[in-house]
């Protein structure tokens, strides 16, 4: 086995020892010895008790003699001549140096000294090579911190010198690459190895189905029914999770036969989290089962859904990219979900945690523990905690407390509203997601051409899927409002979702003021949360549901008199101002929503002759574009709002509390319903808005008089912030 030597700078000898049978380096160094230099630091210490010699922040410098590797089936470790390492020690109740980075503090014991020796090899693990027992998941070619130590009890004295505790250290230091390098550490012996890369786990999830029943404008008004879809639907998926960034694996022996592995973040750091997931979607026609999960949670007739898809011949293809989508969807969402739970969670809290007890391990488990030291925790994650194998006990799960959560999977279907049925509008449209927030689409064929990507067709554009949802939201209002749906209890939604990739104070402080302005918080709150410095990546996430009463109170006022236009213009200008706030660039904007005569004389004179009107600073090309960009988008939404408005209060004077159901055979009745889905249908087809970030969302939540309910979510590396209103 390989010798351990230390010398100092003159070449006289320090330390000459075997490296014992439970060393790492007796293990896996490639060499006969393994030789180290010592700084003059280290050189005066050598003698001293260890409990004397403090808790230096630097630690005592020791670098290696001699280029070497290490490495179980191969060389994969390398570290180069002269490259440094540190041994540290660390007194009763102070926290045991570089540790507290990752997870909370370790406190060295009374009556105990700490020694810790650590250094940086790199990753020798180049293109098409197997990772073999000391990668740990981390990435090729990087840079990694290995360290080590060990407990020493003073027994009422000063303790061994720093000769003998680091000679003792050395000989026996362990490096945790299989279960049975585990087995040889000894009890207080600590190991941890941190850096850059990936590691995997894997659970099933439970998603809810949050479903966006709407009607489109390109689809005609068919009978009158009840839609066919199922209220509180979920699914549940299996789903490995890979865990990019850099981390910790801890080892710790507990006792004789206890040892604890903890994987931690680095703090102030963030994950990037891939999800690949399995929805049970059959890539064949053959059988009636293609698409059965999926349809048995959201369908109320999912076997007739099936007969009706399969009867309809879809082919090998059709049937390819509507899985592609739907599988695109379940990740996206099941991921932007887990990283909402790993940003609310504990800073310092461990990712994953797990007791072993060795003597107990039998050879799966043995096999999990070692798979989990090679960065994959999957075979320990899949199961419960309750049903881990003898040996096995979890002390800290964060996924584990997530997948006990039903995370929100949101589906738009533009069109159901017109044909009843899901596997009506899966068969005669498309099904497409949002790869920003992970939102399922299924739609009409005709509405299809809209909003997807030409370049990527399985995608759906966010931006111009934002103004058909705008569309079909005012034609779903009216057809609710005026009776001419059953919804059997279902609400409808809008959502805005962002992302920046360089999360700076004016960008979050304007993603907060949109929780300002649904009410969820006041400007104590937000100057408090803008206190914590953030950086790298933020999101906003803004979900607004609407039921029956959210929608009447949109369309009709408290008298019972429908809206007019000067109220929905008032709701929109007004949204503007809590959208572009003073300061803001571009704050001109607010001068046309604040000004009443102003705001007159514009809709006297229409958006291609206003320009005469405007004060002097709103008169540049650029200026004026954007003014007159904000009264397009309002004055279409306020000839909208009162259109339907108006329509839906003459079918309900219509209808004077009789049942649709009932009249569907009347002549009258069909004249009528004819004249309110034209009327809506061709204000809302005919027009193309163009919205100012997440004014849809306030102006919906304002003219329901702040009745719908939100759910809004800011993220951020270093902080976040979840706040409801039902």
């Amino acid at each position: 086995m390989p010798k351990i030597r230390i010398a100092d700078q003159l070449n006289v000898e320090l330390i000459s020892t075997d490296s014992g049978p439970a060393s790492g380096i007796a293990k896996y160094f490639r060499g006969d010895i393994a030789g180290f230099v010592a700084s003059s630091e280290l050189v005066n210490a050598i003698n001293k008790p260890i409990s004397s010699l403090g808790s230096a922040p630097m630690g005592f410098g020791l670098s290696f003699a001699n280029t070497g590797s290490f490495g179980s089936t191969g060389i994969e470790w390398t570290v180069q001549a002269g490259l440094r390492s540190v041994v540290s020690t660390t007194q009763a109740g102070e926290a045991i140096r570089g540790e507290d980075v990752f997870g909370e503090p370790i406190l060295v014991p009374a009556g105990q000294t700490f020694l810790g020796y650590s250094f940086s090899p790199t990753l020798r693990l180049g293109a098409g090579a197997t990772a073999g027992d000391l990668s740990f998941g981390f990435n090729a070619a990087s840079t990694f911190e290995y360290r080590t130590g060990k407990s020493f009890d003073l027994a009422g004295g000063a303790g061994p010198s720093l000769r003998d505790a680091l000679s003792a250290v050395l000989s026996k230091a362990a490096i945790p690459g299989d279960v049975a390098d585990l087995e040889e550490m000894q009890p207080g012996d600590l190991c941890s190895l941190s850096g850059s890369g990936q590691f995997r786990a894997s659970a099933q999830f439970d998603l809810a189905a949050a479903m966006n029943p709407l009607a489109t404008p390109t689809l005609g008004l068919s009978a009158i029914g009840a839609l066919q879809i199922k209220a509180g639907a979920s699914v549940t998926v299996g789903a490995s999770v890979a865990f990019s960034g850099t981390y910790q694996i801890r080892v710790a022996k507990l006792d004789s036969r206890r040892v604890s592995l903890g994987y931690y973040k680095l703090a102030a750091s963030e994950f990037r989290l891939d999800v690949n997931a399995s929805v049970g979607v059959s890539a064949s026609v053959g059988g009636r089962d293609f698409l059965t999960p999926i349809l048995s949670g959201l369908s109320t007739a999912p076997k007739a859904d099936i007969v009706n898809l399969v009867d309809a011949g879809l082919s090998d293809v059709q049937i390819a990219e509507i899985q592609t989508s739907i599988k695109a969807s379940i990740q996206r969402s099941l991921s932007l979900s887990l990283m909402a739970g790993f940003s609310a969670s504990s800073k310092k809290e461990a990712v994953f945690e797990y007791e072993f007890d060795l003597s107990l391990l039998d050879a799966s488990a043995k096999e999990a523990l070692h798979q989990a030291l090679d960065g994959d925790l999957s075979a320990l994650t899949a199961r419960d905690a309750a049903a881990l194998p003898p040996g096995v006990k979890l002390l800290s799960s964060q996924l584990e407390t997530m997948r006990k959560k039903s995370f929100t999977w949101k589906i738009n279907l533009l069109g159901i509203v017109n044909v009843f049925h899901l596997s009506e509008l899966i068969r005669t449209g498309k099904v497409l997601f949002v790869p920003s927030s992970g939102e399922l689409v299924i739609t009409d064929s005709v509405t299809h051409k809209s909003i997807f990507v030409k370049t990527r067709p399985f995608e759906a554009d966010a931006e111009k899927l934002r103004k058909v949802l705008m569309q079909s939201m005012v034609l779903t209002a009216a057809y609710r409002v005026s009776g001419m749906r059953n919804f059997l209890g279902f609400s409808c939604s809008q959502s805005y979702f962002d992302q920046t990739a360089n999360a700076r104070k004016h960008v979050i402080s304007d993603f907060l003021d949109h929780f300002v302005a649904l009410g969820l918080i006041g400007a104590p709150e937000k100057a408090a949360f803008l206190s914590t410095p953030a950086a790298g990546t933020a999101s906003l996430a803004l979900d607004l549901s609407l039921d029956d009463a959210a929608f009447r109170a949109m369309l009709i006022g408290a008298s019972g008199q429908p809206l007019l236009e000067e109220d929905y213009d008032l709701i929109g200008r007004s949204c503007v101002l809590q959208v572009i706030q003073p300061g803001d660039e571009n704050d001109f904007r607010r001068i046309p929503m604040q000004d009443d005569n102003l705001w007159k004389q514009m809709t006297s004179l229409g958006q291609f002759a206003m320009r005469s009107v405007m004060p002097p600073q709103l008169r540049g090309d650029v200026a004026f574009a954007l003014v007159q960009h904000d009264y397009t988008v309002i004055r279409w939404w306020s000839a909208a709002m009162s259109t339907a408005a108006a329509q839906v209060a003459s079918m309900l004077n219509f209808l004077n509390g009789a049942d649709a159901e009932t009249l569907k055979d009347n002549n009258d009745f069909k004249k009528k319903r004819e004249e309110l889905a034209k009327a809506v249908t061709n204000i809302v087809k005919n027009s193309q808005p163009d919205f100012l970030d997440a004014w849809g969302i306030l102006a919906i939540d304002a003219a329901t008089h702040n009745r719908a309910a939100v759910h809004a979510t800011l993220l951020t590396n270093s902080s976040f912030l979840v706040k409801d209103r039902r």
